[in-house]
């Protein structure tokens, strides 16, 4: 039996599932309900069970861990557990794009911004030059509040440009590896690259960023968590992890501060599944789980870590973890299918105009 509102006004975040109990338990019924009766251990990763009867499901797998209640014969109850988003089919196209760059807009281009704005954290996968920075822009002009535009260090001044030229709003790039004192915070969009990005976090912190976009995001973040922590041993032989201060954790520290969370990527998926976490990580943060090896407790294993669900994770032959296989691939894709638009060559290059070139001029001081 489910109650409450339909999974379709819980887009792009949190469910907090309550299970149903009969009114005739009382007011402890919750309470009493998940002792007597213990969730379904819940394999998808990213999925949380609380006490007193609650689970937190991310929406990207409430398809299947529904399916899973239903096939145990649960009860529950279901509610958006988080900010509430826009209706899809309500969404236009903000009116700080110019003129020209509205006119530019093809159907794969709004369908995928109908699609971003109605998410906390999505996925444009889509192919090279089908318009994804400008899809972009239009997604960061959806949110009134400050946005941050990563990219590499050969792009920034292409997205510079592109961002003065189609849009009616104050653009800054942030340049430089020690930041200025103070940082104008009347800009709308701010453009850093990668390389500067960890000596930035605190600045960007006290901007209070709302939205964030991950220019190339399959390739600059790093494909595993082991890349943003490293372990480290005391004296007395216990164990701690380690911020490593890179431009892994420095992503990961931006993606939490933003409310809103769009990645831009034409191959998600470069050397194998495991390249997968790292993206949809930095997009939805906490919702796709661990990524490393489970952890152990004496005789017990905890298990649902992405690796091991998704990329076949298993002790190597040498020691370590090895992540180099796949598993679970048609779950897998259903979930990746919930936060990621992707439109492929020949949908995207069909609507376009004939190509054009320009030529962007660098000072010298900008060519590194």
């Amino acid at each position: 039996m489910s109650l409450g509102w339909p999974v379709i006004d819980a887009r792009g975040v949190h469910l907090k599932l309550t299970r149903y109990s009969p009114a005739d338990y009382g007011p402890d019924a919750a309470m009493y309900w998940a002792k007597q009766r213990p969730w379904p251990v819940p394999r998808f990763p990213g999925v949380k069970i609380t006490g007193q009867g609650t689970v937190i499901v991310p929406e990207n797998c409430w398809p299947l861990y529904r399916a899973m209640l239903d096939a145990a014969g649960e009860q529950y109850d279901f509610r958006p557990f988080g900010p509430a988003l826009p209706d899809a089919s309500s969404i236009t196209l903000p009116n700080e794009l110019t003129d020209t760059a509205r006119s530019m807009f093809k159907p794969h281009q709004l369908e995928g911004h109908r699609h971003a704005c109605s998410r906390s954290g999505s996925l444009f996968t889509w192919s090279p030059g089908s318009g994804k920075t400008l899809g972009a822009f239009a997604w960061l002009l959806a949110h009134n509040r400050p946005a941050l535009f990563v990219t590499t260090a050969a792009a920034r001044q292409h997205i510079y440009a592109e961002a003065r030229q189609h849009t009616a709003v104050d653009v800054e790039l942030l340049t430089g590896e020690t930041p200025p004192d103070k940082i104008d915070r009347g800009v709308r969009i701010y453009i850093i690259t990668y390389t500067i990005l960890p000596a930035w976090i605190e600045k960007l912190r006290k901007l209070k960023i709302g939205s964030l976009v991950l220019d190339e995001v399959h390739s600059e973040q790093g494909s595993s968590s082991p890349r943003r922590r490293r372990k480290v041993y005391r004296p007395d032989g216990s164990s701690a992890f380690q911020d490593r201060g890179n431009v892994s954790s420095a992503c990961e520290k931006v993606s939490r501060m933003a409310d809103r969370r769009l990645g831009l990527t034409a191959s998600l998926v470069r050397y194998g599944v495991r390249d997968v976490w790292a993206p949809c990580d930095l997009v939805e943060p906490g919702q796709w789980g661990p990524y490393g090896r489970p952890s152990l407790d004496g005789e017990t294993r905890t298990p649902g870590g992405f690796s091991e669900t998704y990329c076949a994770g298993v002790e190597g032959a040498w020691g370590g973890w090895d992540t180099r296989g796949k598993s679970n691939e048609g779950e897998l894709a259903q979930r990746l299918a919930v936060i990621a638009h992707t439109v492929p060559y020949h949908g995207t290059h069909a609507g376009l105009p004939p190509k054009r070139r320009e030529v962007v001029r660098l000072k010298i001081e900008e060519q590194n």
